[in-house]
């Protein structure tokens, strides 16, 4: 199999065996020259290589990390010239991977497609969406659907420092605009997203991407936070989805806020 302009299909997971398994499933359907699972050192690893092995994907382990390594040791791992990225709670529309395959194979370097929340009934799935939408417009693209070419990763590895806190995506596309590299968005590459996420869970999550904002922006931004309008039309946008997401919207915000002010203090009281 392994060649010039194959494809491998990287999705990264940890204690999420029964998600796993929808989640290859539906890439079983997807053309795609092999599929490579990365296990982030789930608790109960028997459960993930069965899922694995049922999905008739290839897996890799790796001792628990984070998102970025895992992601890492799916480009060192993986056979394919073009490689594409998803995520265990993600659904791909049907002709995702030829989708984000050929936008490569036009010449480049980088590809994208939208994300959506998959179950819009449910207050914090479309929460979590509304706030990856507004950060994604002009900023960076999801790292739950995006390709890139193996030696444009081998370039512009993810960030392990990112690990643990989030930000890893944001911090990525920085770098990789940063190179210059062609990065083509293709909007019929679509993935749903279905986070499993209670209120607590979305509210931790979001302290630890608070974290890692401030890591992000100690890097790129010299510590400078986003502007006024950026949190104005984040409000507005949950307020049109009523009074629940608006909460969640604004817990998600305080919750965030908390987490960089934390790694600020952390930062500040570092040895240089």
């Amino acid at each position: 199999m392994p060649g010039p302009q194959t494809t491998s299909v990287i999705v990264a997971t940890r204690d999420r065996p029964q998600r796993l398994r929808a989640c290859l499933e539906l890439l079983r359907a997807q053309a795609a020259d092999e599929v490579l699972v990365v296990d982030d050192g789930s608790r109960d690893e028997a459960a993930v290589a069965a899922a694995a092995r049922e999905g008739g994907a290839r897996l890799v382990r790796q001792a628990p990390a984070g998102v970025a390594t895992a992601r890492n040791t799916g480009v060192e791992h993986a056979r394919g010239d073009l490689l594409l990225f998803t995520d265990d709670d993600c659904v791909p529309a049907d002709g995702w991977a030829v989708a984000l395959s050929d936008g490569l194979r036009d010449g480049a370097d980088v590809v994208a497609g939208p994300v959506h929340a998959g179950r819009p009934e449910r207050a914090v799935d479309v929460a979590w969406q509304l706030i990856s939408d507004r950060l994604v417009d002009g900023s960076y693209l999801l790292g739950g659907n995006f390709g890139a070419r193996s030696t444009a990763l081998a370039d512009v590895p993810f960030d392990a420092r990112f690990d643990g806190v989030g930000a890893e995506d944001r911090d990525w596309w920085q770098r990789v605009r940063n190179r210059g590299l062609r990065v083509d968005f293709v909007p019929e590459a679509s993935i749903d997203h279905e986070p499993d996420l209670g209120l607590m869970r979305f509210a931790r999550k979001q302290v630890r991407y608070g974290r890692g904002a401030y890591r992000f922006r100690a890097r790129h931004h010299r510590g400078r936070t986003g502007s006024p309008g950026f949190y104005g039309a984040l409000l507005r946008d949950a307020a049109r989805e009523g009074p629940g997401v608006a909460a969640l919207v604004i817990l998600a915000q305080a919750a965030t806020a908390a987490g960089f002010a934390a790694e600020a203090v952390t930062a500040w009281a570092s040895p240089r």
